[in-house]
């Protein structure tokens, strides 16, 4: 009977960092999206973006651990986008 050899490199590393992100965005703080666990997105469509909402990616970005959190709004003709930053 053949065994197919599977090498190492065909599956992306994840080390135990990126995999406590990836469990922190999806399970925990429900976060809309997270690029390449460094950024993290969150999608409004609000009439006004409120204190609530900058609290809501702060909070995501304590959990986390993460720098950044872009909070997009798309109730309005042009889409709004906040940059929100933790730690600087």
């Amino acid at each position: 009977m053949l065994k197919a050899m599977v090498s190492d490199e065909t599956e992306p590393q994840i080390n135990a960092d990126e995999r406590r992100l990836n469990a922190l965005s999806e399970q925990i703080i429900g976060a809309d999206i997270l690029v390449e666990n460094e950024i993290i997105i969150e999608v409004k469509a609000v009439k006004e973006l409120d204190t609530v909402h900058f609290a809501q990616c702060l909070n995501y970005l304590r959990i986390t651990g993460l720098k950044l959190c872009l909070l997009l709004n798309f109730s309005k003709p042009k889409v709004e986008i906040k940059r929100i930053v933790n730690g600087i």
